[in-house]
């Protein structure tokens, strides 16, 4: 399903919770083709996908031009596998040059804790073009007035990358994220603990196209 907006394109592929592209409206195109993808509920990324995204029940709720809400729901599938009754939903949304994931769990079981872990996956194109090298990039962490929590990836030649901004999640600091040409950059709920019958835990990621 593509998005659009005044300053980006996103392509995201619902039945696997993936945003397999991220261009903006000029020559930048800001993801590999395993893109932007979401792990619930655990940290294994093969076994979460195997139930999130092939087991679940998965549901569209609402696409819009600029937006997307998806809804993944327990079933006597995943209980089989995953015993806690679960809802995730995550919202894709285009604002300007940037795109931002909201997402949220909720614990739907009447009687029984979740424990969860909620991970989000991001592999930048990196360089951006045929004509840099990776080394070329930095990676820099900082926190701003509002505690908002931020790492920009960019490129010391051009300026252009990406900022991503974000709150309830942990970023986990790659090791050769840049130089290697090849960067996964992950945020994640490790250390969370698990949500009380009907809680529900809410985090968000904005990645602005720099």
């Amino acid at each position: 399903m593509e998005l659009m907006s005044d300053g980006a394109i996103a392509v995201v592929d619902a039945e696997y919770a993936v945003v397999t592209a991220l261009h903006d409206l000029f020559d930048g195109t800001y993801l590999l083709k395993s893109g932007l993808s979401a792990c619930f509920p655990f940290a294994d990324r093969e076994a979460s996908a195997r139930l999130l995204t092939g087991q679940a029940t998965a549901r569209t709720l609402i696409q819009q031009r600029d937006s997307l809400h998806l809804a993944f729901s327990s079933n006597a599938e995943t209980k089989a596998v995953f015993s806690p009754s679960f809802q995730v939903m995550l919202v894709y949304t285009l604002e300007g040059a940037a795109l931002r994931v909201e997402c949220t769990v909720n614990n739907i079981g009447a009687d029984t804790a979740l424990p969860f872990y909620l991970g989000l996956d991001l592999h930048p194109h990196c360089p951006l073009f045929d004509w840099e090298e990776a080394a070329d990039y930095s990676l820099q962490t900082q926190s701003d007035e509002n505690n908002a929590d931020t790492v920009r990836l960019f490129s010391r030649r051009t300026g252009r990358g990406m900022e991503l901004s974000w709150k309830g999640f942990a970023f986990q600091q790659p090791k050769d994220a840049v130089t290697s040409g090849s960067a996964c950059l992950t945020l994640d709920t490790q250390g969370i603990q698990p949500l009380a019958p009907m809680e529900s835990w809410r985090g968000q990621l904005r990645v602005t196209l720099l």
